[in-house]
């Protein structure tokens, strides 16, 4: 006999379970449950049928692995579901059983993987990021019901014109305020939007639909990986701990161009080792990810000079961690932006900092001079800001090289 599994409901999985439509969208703010209320309707249907596909997909498949993967893992854990096989990131095909229905993960820069499949249900992650063209070859194939859920960053959408308008649509509002069971840190981060960021405020935390101005970035694009035959100028260091995660990445430069890579974006992580006396366990710490990662005691690692103790610490552990300069943010900005930068698609988080980094307005909405940026969306460009002004120059002709 099946044990019984106990799931706790949020809204949002409320207004899943009661629809009856084929089409299910699910828009709102940051955390408000939506991936999670949706693998929750998942785990709960399979148990109910058996034999049926699950297709479930993002642009990327990079960002598959990344997000909705981890979360797979992540519920699965917890409610100890029977999934075979183990969940392993690195497995060519991402395809589970439960219950003997099939859960398939797929990404849509991978199109040959959806040739010849109907999938009885077909969820599209972060769905504002995809064409009217991925929708349609998954609607076209899917036998019972299609799910989309994103983030509104955008104020107009195929999503908007397209499909909310089907007669055969749910369209279901929520954000954080739907998650009873969301961290006091998010909440805080989440609000003080309303503060330094009115557009971010009105997309992560009311979950209303806005589009981003100003940005500071215009000149950079998603790629694959670093390519072979690139310089590295230097690993960036922006430290964090509850509130702001701690940021590591490597810089490089080939052919007139930056390459940025994201190699930890995580909070909670202390400088260096550290035992806890009641559990005996070490805690995650910044030394032990950077051996993890293979970086070399040698390695130029550039940290922000404000936090002089971590560094120390992090000198004393043998590592070139080297204080930033810091003339001002403006100055390393300038630097950055006279480069096309090229962004790796496993540096998702570095990426959302790109789609949101804004100089400061007024109240009408209009810059303000002189020019200065939201201080939020910025973790990673800070770090990679301190790299570019220790280890970048630019001529006054506007030829760019490597110091």
């Amino acid at each position: 006999m099946t044990k019984a599994i106990e799931i706790e409901a949020s809204k949002v999985l409320r207004d899943i379970t009661n629809s009856e439509k084929k089409i299910v969208v699910l828009e709102g703010g940051a955390r408000s449950t939506k991936t999670w209320s949706l693998f929750q309707w998942i785990i709960i249907n399979c148990f109910k049928s058996t034999g049926e596909l699950y297709m479930i997909g993002r642009l990327k498949m990079t960002w598959v692995k990344l997000t909705l993967l981890r979360d797979f893992q992540q519920i699965i854990e917890k409610y100890k579901v029977p999934v075979t096989p183990e969940i392993n990131l690195n497995r060519a095909e991402q395809v589970y059983t439960l219950n003997g229905n099939s859960i398939m993960f797929v990404g849509m820069d991978e199109p040959l993987k959806l040739h010849g499949v109907s999938p009885d249900y077909v969820w599209i992650n972060e769905a504002i990021e995809a064409s009217y063209k991925d929708y349609q070859q998954f609607a076209i194939r899917v036998k019972k019901r299609i799910f989309l859920d994103y983030n509104p960053a955008a104020e107009t959408h195929w999503i908007y014109d397209n499909v909310i308008s089907d007669p055969d649509c749910d369209y279901f509002h929520s954000t954080m305020r739907d998650n009873p069971w969301l961290e006091e840190t998010i909440v805080r981060e989440l609000n003080k939007l309303e503060n330094t960021d009115p557009v971010a405020y009105k997309i992560y935390n009311l979950g209303l639909r806005a589009q981003q101005k100003g940005l500071i970035f215009k000149n950079w694009e998603i790629v694959d990986a670093i390519p072979d035959g690139a310089r590295v100028v230097g690993y960036w260091l922006d430290f964090g701990f509850v509130n702001d995660p701690t940021s590591i990445g490597l810089l490089a430069y080939v052919d007139g161009e930056l390459w940025a890579d994201e190699l930890v974006y995580e909070r909670g992580l202390v400088n260096v080792p550290v035992r806890d006396v009641r559990t005996g366990v070490v805690h995650p710490n910044i030394s032990d990810k950077l051996d993890d990662l293979g970086l070399q005691t040698n390695d130029d690692i550039i940290a922000d000079s404000a936090e002089r103790k971590s560094i120390a610490e992090l000198r004393a552990m043998g590592w070139n961690v080297l204080p930033a300069h810091k003339p001002s943010i403006t100055f390393g900005l300038d630097i950055l932006r006279r480069f096309k930068i090229n962004v790796t698609a496993r540096s998702i988080n570095t990426i959302k900092e790109f789609r949101n980094y804004k100089w400061s307005t007024d109240k009408d909405g209009e810059p303000v001079r002189p020019e200065k940026p939201i201080d939020d969306w910025n973790h990673s460009i800070d770090g990679m800001r301190y790299v570019a002004v220790l280890k970048l120059r630019v001529s006054t002709g506007g030829a760019e090289r490597i110091n």
